[in-house]
């Protein structure tokens, strides 16, 4: 499942008001977690899952004149 920057902040929002909440829906999964541990690896796997998506990929072109 590909996760978004929407995903990360709704984590985020529950990571922070947990209280007993251990389930969380991210498109059309939902998961169960076992203690917040579980949910900040969730977390790192999503940032990382995001930032790998929006890199940018830069390609030099080499030019030689013949000179």
């Amino acid at each position: 499942m590909a996760f978004t920057q929407t995903d990360i902040d709704d984590l985020d929002a529950i990571i922070a008001g947990t209280k007993g909440v251990k389930e969380a829906s991210f498109g059309d999964q939902s998961m169960r977690f076992n203690s917040v541990e579980d949910m900040l690896r969730l977390r790192a796997e999503m940032v990382a899952q995001v930032q790998a998506a929006t890199r940018r990929r830069f390609r030099v072109a080499a030019v030689d004149k013949g000179v």
